[in-house]
């Protein structure tokens, strides 16, 4: 193999081939899910329905009516969409199917554009790494399949994952035109790293970037510092692409607990597994027959064979010593899982796989014949070792088909087969998961009353309903609610108020008790609604909440009047940091109705209020990223508003721009003097701003790139 990196390799099949070929495993792969009953059918858990589809709904519909959605103040008493388990609200194709579609009909079309794209770039990576079309097909399907089961099983319910994966061989086969002295080959590989950061989690694209550095390293062609250098600017520049994503991130997770010394330095300890645990995850997921080519493919001496099998030992490995110190180390040390590795590592599994098979194909030494049917023998030995007998007796099938005799009679189609059979297994299990979906329309009735009681109660008090959250109703039907769903951590001083109030804890069994007994606490947060059985309705309705209707299906919605969302205090008590505040909320004495805790040196002076002229406050436009509000107040005082605090809000006070203070431990104030007045809030964070044109910056620069190395092109013809 030359070692000029301006030398063209060998493209292979014609690209049309590739494509047709590509089409046919992405189409029988969704066919197989589509005909088990489509995509989100059956979840393993709530993300689904609770987290994600409400998400690109709520995006979708902020789009039509002419904003980009930033803010969620539906849960959690206000969060930013944006930092808040990477709703995907950004990525453009999330965004299209969700304008155009039904939120189930979106998801299959969703899921399908992304199985094709990611045929399409593996099989074209893999036939331009010479391993020939059939080879590339079976890498392809592997690869494919292993988004839906082993260690990355969530796959099925959480398409925010595949265009992460999908872009990954799109990276590498960039990467390899870097390589290759295609200037083109520059700008694509950059947006493609940046795009990556849109879709879902930050683990996946941190994790590509450093196994691209990783190839980058184990590539031939020019010195390994010029490799590694390339990989590295390049990726700066995808970075720069995917800022706007990048910066509101980084600024949420510095206000949740990923943001805190105590969660980095433990992450690493999650999911290090003894390596049998190992094995067997890697049997599911490969099938023994793909193990078996993968593990043949180590062994093939290939242009290729380090840079995959160093990216491939590394991901199988992550979570183990050595390199589970990495996670001591930013950006990793603020990752919430690991899982990452789980999604990159199986494409270079794949592409091991499908050099293995190219090696089964081709003519081999005498003393080599025998290495096939070995290896797979010892896949079916552990197979066996670890009760997998289905699979046992799949790699006896496969050791049988590759013994010398029958290998070149077509024994290495064998292999072949049983891959097939494993992947078509996965593929038709997805609408046959754990759970069926929720019947959402059913809850239909219980929205429509939560959403009166919500609007006619004095206040618009704040909702808490258990169902309605896990099912993503809360969002998707816009009632404002103090808990929320999300797994990725919320804001963690909203967190922390609702751990001490045990607001998502439905198996402690005196949460209502503690929710009764701090009524200061749960005024600010403005929660006056709660549903509740029958049977857990006891120490609230001691505690003064009243039962104001029945919904369907025989909960309870209990009511306690709440301050309202806007309101008027005449009393500041200083809080002298974080705990300090958090204490004083958290008395039972304290009462948000008269007075605010204020986490400052200096709080802002108030004066008793006067009450010949009673406070009044107006909302005049409540729009999620703006509020105006017309206050009159008698004497100087606090307008409090019950969302959260946040970076990113600013207040002005009859159009002059003014402080807003941190209120009750985690929400928001303005100081007033006396008179009437014209509030404005609005949401304009600097970090999606900055974001935004540093995005817009890295965009036109691969721009510019792309148009140089077209010019270039045309004029070396």
């Amino acid at each position: 193999m030359p070692d000029d990196p301006t030398a063209r390799q060998p493209r292979g099949p014609r690209r049309t081939r590739v494509i047709l070929v590509a089409l046919g495993i992405a189409g029988a792969a969704a066919g197989l899910a589509l005909w088990s009953g489509g995509f989100g059918s059956r979840v393993g858990g709530d993300d689904l329905y609770g987290l994600l589809l409400p998400k690109y709904r709520y995006a979708a519909e902020r789009l039509r009516e002419g904003h980009v959605a930033l803010w969620n103040p539906y849960e959690f008493c206000g969060a930013p969409l944006l930092g808040m388990a990477q709703g995907g609200t950004l990525y453009p194709p999330l965004l299209l199917v969700n304008v155009a579609l039904t939120p189930f009909t979106a998801i299959q079309v969703f899921y399908v554009v992304h199985l094709i794209a990611l045929s399409i770039f593996t099989v074209l990576y893999l036939t331009r790494s010479g391993t020939g079309l059939a080879s590339a097909a079976v890498g392809a399907s592997l690869f494919l399949v292993s988004v839906f089961n082993g260690l990355t099983a969530l796959g099925r319910d959480h398409p925010n994952f595949l265009p992460s994966d999908a872009l990954v061989p799109a990276i590498f086969l960039a990467w390899d035109g870097v390589l290759e002295g295609r200037r083109r080959s520059v700008p694509f590989l950059a947006l493609a790293l940046g795009l990556q950061w849109y879709p879902s989690y930050p683990e996946i694209p941190v994790v590509t970037a450093l196994l691209l550095v990783v190839v980058a390293a184990s590539s031939r062609g020019w010195t390994v510092g010029r490799r590694i250098a390339a990989a590295t600017t390049i990726g700066t520049l995808g970075v720069l692409i995917g800022a706007a994503q990048i910066l509101p991130l980084a600024e949420a997770v510095a206000q949740t607990e990923r943001g805190t010394a105590a969660f980095g330095s433990g992450l690493w300890l999650f999911g290090i597994y003894i390596f049998p645990q190992f094995i067997m995850a890697t049997v599911d997921r490969y099938g023994a027959a793909g193990l078996s080519l993968l593990l043949l493919g180590i062994l093939h001496a290939t242009r290729k064979r380090a840079a995959w099998t160093a990216a491939f030992v590394w991901s199988f490995w992550a979570l183990n010593w050595p390199f589970r110190y990495l996670y001591l180390v930013y950006p990793f040390s603020g990752l919430r899982d690991a899982f990452g590795w789980n999604h990159v590592g199986p494409f270079f599994g794949s592409c091991l796989a499908a050099s293995g098979l190219a090696a089964l194909r081709e003519a081999v030494p005498p003393r080599h014949r025998w290495t096939a049917p070995a290896v797979m023998g010892l896949v079916a030995v552990v197979s066996a070792a670890g009760g997998r007998w289905l699979e046992a007796a799949v790699g006896v099938g496969c050791g049988l088909g590759t013994i010398p005799p029958l290998r070149r009679r077509g024994g290495w189609a064998v292999p072949v087969a049983f891959v097939g059979l494993h992947c078509a297994a996965v593929m038709s299990g997805i609408g046959r998961g754990d759970w069926p979906a929720p019947d959402v329309a059913a809850l239909a009735p219980r929205v429509a009353i939560l959403r009166r009681l919500q609007a006619d109660l004095p206040g618009s008090p704040r909702i808490l309903a258990e169902l309605e959250v896990r099912r993503g109703l809360v969002l998707r039907e816009r009632l404002r609610s103090a808990s929320g769903y999300e797994p990725a951590l919320p804001l963690r001083r909203t967190s922390r108020i609702a751990h001490h109030l045990r607001l998502n804890d439905a198996t402690f069994p005196s949460r209502w008790q503690i929710l009764a007994a701090n009524p200061g606490l749960a005024g600010a947060l403005g929660l006056g609604i709660v549903v509740v059985s029958p049977a857990e309705a006891g120490p609230l309705l001691a505690a003064g909440f009243a039962r104001v209707e029945t919904l369907p299906g025989g909960d309870l919605v209990l009511y306690r009047r709440a301050p309202p969302r806007f309101h008027v205090v005449h009393s500041v008590v200083r809080a002298a940091d974080e705990d300090d505040s958090f204490r004083l909320v958290t008395d039972r004495a304290f009462d948000p109705r008269e007075e605010a805790v204020v986490e400052a040196d200096e709080p802002p002076p108030v004066a008793a209020a006067d009450a010949s002229a009673p406070d009044r406050v107006d909302v005049l436009l409540d729009a999620p990223e703006r509020i105006r509000l017309t206050a009159t107040v008698s004497t100087p005082s606090l307008l409090v508003v019950a969302d959260s605090y946040f970076p990113g809000w600013e207040a002005r006070v009859d159009s002059v721009p003014t402080r807003i203070w941190r209120a009750n431990y985690a929400f928001r104030a303005v100081a007033l003097e006396a008179g009437t007045h014209d509030v404005e809030l609005a949401y304009r964070p600097l970090s999606f701003r900055l974001g935004a044109t540093l995005s817009g910056l890295g965009l036109a620069i691969a721009a510019m790139l792309l148009v140089r190395g077209r010019r270039r092109a045309e004029g070396s013809r």
